[in-house]
This record gives structure tokens, sequence and C-alpha cells, in this order.
């Protein structure tokens, strides 16, 4: 008994419990920090300094990404508008990640073979994360409900994160607001680099506790129903479905916005035809719009740092259309179609804009997926 009273005893057996409660409880511990860190990050175009992140904890997720197959990105190469960076590694490689949880390495210009699992849980964190960004993509039926005559409401610019105050103050066709104060006028103003401008951006509507993703332009014209606002006039707001007041059609533009206001852009891809997508070329062209301009020639879009031409085109009539609509496509499919353009190239020196004809090879190279400019061909200047 003297032994078991005894203090050296009394330590040692101090020393066994702590060894069994490291046994029992360290591997719980451990396993707790086997998922690692990441910041998932969504936006719009490669550009845009409004980003929404999130931070995820996958499993040995840095590790699988690093270890895992490659093969090239294909052609198109999937849409992109999430990447993945890692907390703990300053120096990593650029990984961008799709609706799908497909991860690339833009650096390395491959496509990853993860696990399906690893795939699910990133569609999983995808979805969530756009959810938070992206607006609810309505028909103009029901935004005509939801934000009735001399409603107000809050504007959002997709690509800068800017916000003003506005009021539908008419509009049957699409909604036709004013900002409410000369501070809502100027902040306008700013999104478009301080001129007005017809130029249509991705726009996000906050009203009453929900987020409706629509397009707007900036040009002051029209009705004046708001005194002393600095705004002469109105501008338009289309959302999906919604069409011009003057000959009831769609606009290209305002339905490519409203799409990518909603993380939608390639929903609205799959509706164009061959001409259709060859207008929306032009727009990302006018616009140097990376975001459209990867998406209709197939690139990834984080890679687009340059548009091989300048900000000039004026028209895109179609000379030539071999194929107009196609109503459903079994097959890869592909087709030429010229066009008479007026443009000017970035490399030109007097800067004087040019009248040729260009050639489209368009390609749509499976199902589900949408048309794409596979290469365009311009003339070489004649001596």
């Amino acid at each position: 008994m003297r032994y078991i009273q005894s203090p050296w005893f009394r330590k040692l057996g101090s020393i066994v419990l702590l060894s069994m409660l490291c046994t029992t409880f360290l591997p719980v511990v451990v396993a707790a920090n086997d998922s690692d860190t990441a910041n998932l990050t969504v936006q719009s175009s490669p550009t845009a300094t409004y980003r929404t992140t999130q931070e995820i904890h996958i499993r040995h997720l840095q590790k699988d990404l690093e270890l895992a197959a490659q093969k090239p990105i294909p052609f198109p190469a999937p849409y992109a508008d999430m990447y993945l960076s890692f907390t703990n590694n300053l120096i990593q490689p650029s990984y961008a990640v799709t609706q799908q949880g497909e991860v690339m390495d833009l650096d390395k210009g491959t496509m990853l073979q993860l696990d399906h699992t690893i795939m699910s849980k990133l569609r999983t964190e995808a979805a969530a994360l756009h959810a938070k960004h992206y607006g609810k993509l309505l028909k103009w039926e029901e935004i005509h409900v939801l934000l009735p005559k001399y409603a107000k409401f809050t504007i959002k610019d997709l690509e800068t994160g800017q916000e003003f105050q506005g009021q539908r103050r008419a509009g049957s066709s699409h909604a036709d607001v004013q900002p409410l104060t000369k501070a809502d006028s100027a902040i306008m103003k700013k999104i478009y680099g301080g001129k007005w401008s017809w130029l249509r951006r991705a726009v996000l509507i906050k009203h009453e506790g929900s987020l409706y993703a629509g397009s707007m332009h900036g040009m002051p014209h029209g009705g004046d129903g708001i005194p002393d606002n600095d705004f002469k006039g109105h501008f338009c707001i289309h959302f999906a479905g919604s069409v011009t007041h003057g000959n009831l059609t769609l606009d290209t533009a305002h339905q490519a916005m409203t799409y990518m206001a909603a993380g939608q852009l390639p929903d609205y891809l799959a509706t164009l035809t061959p001409v259709q997508l060859m207008e929306l070329w032009t727009i990302a062209i006018n616009r140097q719009d990376a975001a459209i301009y990867a998406a209709v020639t197939g690139q990834p879009s984080a890679k687009v740092t340059t548009i091989p031409f300048a900000s000039a085109i004026r028209t895109s009539k179609p000379t030539k259309k071999k194929v107009d609509a196609i109503q459903s496509i079994a097959e890869p499919f592909q087709t030429t179609i010229s066009s008479q353009i007026r443009y000017s190239l970035t490399n030109a020196k007097n800067g004087n804009k040019k009248y040729g004809s260009l050639e489209f090879l368009m390609v749509h190279p499976s199902l589900p997926g949408h048309w794409v400019i596979q290469d365009i061909h311009v003339p070489s200047k004649k001596k």
C-alpha cells in the first residue's frame, strides 16, 4: 500500500492517464485539421472589382489538386466565373472553378481530373456562392408586377459594385427609370466613366429584400418626371424577355447582360443562332467585354487579357448566311458566315476605320452547349 500512496507512483499514474487521454483524443484533433481552408471567389468577369468570397473546407483539397491527373483545356473551354485560392499558400496556381465543380489550372492550361466526390462538394459550394452574388432571373411579366410604377429600388452595377437609388416612372415593355437625386445621378455617371452612354451593363435590382437580374443603359432620353436630379429624361432597365418600346424586339445586348447578372450567360448563348452569336461578338468588341468575348470564342474567360480589335465595330450585317437557325443539333456541326463589318484593327497606325469582309468559322461542338466562333479571318491588306 505504501507504494500506491507514494508520490512517485501517483506521478507515474498521471503520466499513464495523460498518455491514454492523448491516445484517445489526438486523432480527433488531427482529423479536424485535415480539411484544407480555401477561398472561393465569384466575379462576373475577369475585370470585375465587385466580388463575393467565402471560405470552404474540403479534406485534402490542396493535395488532391496538386496530384490530380491533367489534360488540356478543351475547345470550347467550360465557362467559369469562380476562382480558388488557398490561405496558406501565397504563391499558387490560378484555379478556375465551373458551376459543375470542374477545376482548370489556368497557368498550365489544363483541366484537372478530380474524384466525383470532390467535384460534388465544389459544385455545392459554387451553387451557394452564386446565390449570394447574382440576382434572380425573372421574366418581364413577373418583374412588371413586382416593380410597379413609382416603385423605388437600389441599382447595383455588377462590374464595379457601385449602387444608386432609382424609381420606375413608366414603361410597358421594360422599365423606364430615373435616378432619385443628384447624388444618385452622379454615381450612375461615375459607373459609366463620367460620360453618359448607351452601353448595356449587367445590374442587380434590390427591392424589398429580393435581388433581381437586369440590364441598364446609361443615356438620358425621353420623358422626365423627377425634377432637380441632374438627369434630363429617363434610362431603361431590361429583364429576361423584355423588349424595346419602338419595334417590340428583344435587344441582344440587354438580354446577354441580364443573363450575366443572373450568373447564367451560357444558358442565354445556347438560345442563339450563329448569326446572333456573331452580333454578340461585335457587342463584346464594342464593350471590350472580356467575359462575353471569352464565352463566344470558347476561351477560358480568366485568361482573356486583350481583345484583338479596337472598339470600333459599327455594323454586323451578314452578306451570306449559310446557317440562320437550327432547331436541333445531333452531333458537332460547323459553318462559315461572311459579314461586312466596319472595323479598325488594334495594330492600325493611324487608327482609321476600314470596311472589309470578315469570315467567321462557327462551331457547335456538342450538346448541351452553344455555338462558338472558332476562327475569324481578317483579309490581308491589298497592295
